[in-house]
């Protein structure tokens, strides 16, 4: 966790002291990182010590003992099993809930900071702004663009709603300005034109300018927009789901890789049994040698597992691999490995 709290210092604090960070909130914000950072410290501290623990064991010739007392490994490991059976229920309500809304916590604790460092210079519309933001709707009737997006006053600037039927363009809005009405569930455009289509022709039969027009079938929110926009990466449980949902009905080439991040978020809660059931034989296999030496191969194991559980989130997000599949690919390998571990060792 130190190390992981480093990194972030060493990428972030100087921005956050720019900014003007009061020194509570600084403990906040380190405060609330650890909670993100808990879905990688908790496998890597339960590897190490399951690795050191057993070593230490293997040295002194205690497994020895308890194999010839007619103790099988299954029995020796079964309160690590049930640490393990409970740390998976505890990663499990991490990864779904504690880290994503941390993680979105922190994020908007961020942002604030920065569009208060930017609003000295910035007018209200300038702060936090997002270029080319463009939606379909659900059932691919209407398409939005959007210029110009200020995260922080929620306006957008320079916004084209187009409506289709058939794949026919029958109708388009044209606005300076506009806002997303979250109490309505709508948008509402300032200074707009509106120009209506011919349906067979495809040309224009009609225009009306507004001076302020509400679109109540214009039901897109910008968060969606804003969501499509990220790295996949930087997304937490809760904005994939609703990232999730909207590709299913719009964007299906994006699908898979936000359907695999997604199942991966949940198998990843898993890898704490799969950890034991991958250490415990692991150090049973090998001679007694020094605990360290036995520490470092097993880090080096550790680490092979996240290349595998990483080679299977590529095979998922370029369809080799169903996105179900590819996420608990790593668990599965080193289940499999489990076995093949537990069956050569002596005990």
């Amino acid at each position: 966790m130190a190390v992981l709290i480093f990194e972030d210092a060493y990428k972030n604090l100087g921005d956050l002291i720019r900014y003007g960070i009061e020194f509570q909130d600084l403990i906040n914000y380190y405060a609330t990182l650890m909670v993100t950072l808990l879905p990688l410290g908790i496998p890597a501290a339960l590897f190490l010590s399951i690795i050191f623990l057993t070593s230490m064991l293997q040295k002194n010739n205690e497994l020895i003992a308890l194999s010839c007392a007619k103790i099988g490994l299954g029995r020796i490991s079964r309160v690590l099993w049930l640490v393990g059976a409970l740390l998976s229920v505890a990663m499990f309500r991490v990864n779904t809930v504690s880290s994503p809304a941390a993680f979105e916590s922190l994020r908007n604790f961020k942002g604030k900071l920065r569009f208060i460092n930017e609003a000295k210079d910035l007018g209200l519309d300038d702060i936090g702004v997002v270029r080319n933001l463009t939606l379909f709707s659900e059932n691919k009737d209407k398409l939005l663009y959007i210029n110009r997006f200020s995260k922080y006053s929620r306006n957008a600037f320079g916004l084209s709603v187009h409506h289709y039927a058939n794949d026919i363009e029958v109708r388009r809005i044209t606005a300076e300005r506009g806002n997303f009405d979250e109490a309505n569930g709508c948008w509402r455009l300032f200074n707009c034109r509106e120009v209506i289509f011919d349906t067979k022709t495809g040309n224009p039969i009609s225009a009306k300018p507004h001076k302020h027009l509400i679109v109540n079938e214009l039901k897109d929110n910008p968060r969606t927009m804003l969501l499509l926009k990220k790295d996949l990466k930087t997304l937490s449980f809760f904005e994939l789901k609703d990232s999730i949902s909207h590709c299913r009905n719009n964007q299906r080439d994006r699908l898979r890789a936000y359907l695999v991040r997604y199942y991966s978020t949940i198998s990843s809660a898993f890898c704490c049994l799969a950890i034991i059931a991958m250490g415990v034989p692991f150090v049973t296999c090998g001679t007694r040698v020094n605990p360290s030496i036995t520490t470092i191969k097993g880090v080096g194991l550790f680490f092979a597992f996240y290349i595998i559980n990483s080679l299977g989130i590529v095979l998922g997000s370029n369809g080799t691999l169903n996105p179900l599949i590819a996420a608990w690919f790593g668990n599965i390998i080193i289940a499999l490995l489990a076995i093949i571990f537990f069956k050569k060792s002596p005990i």
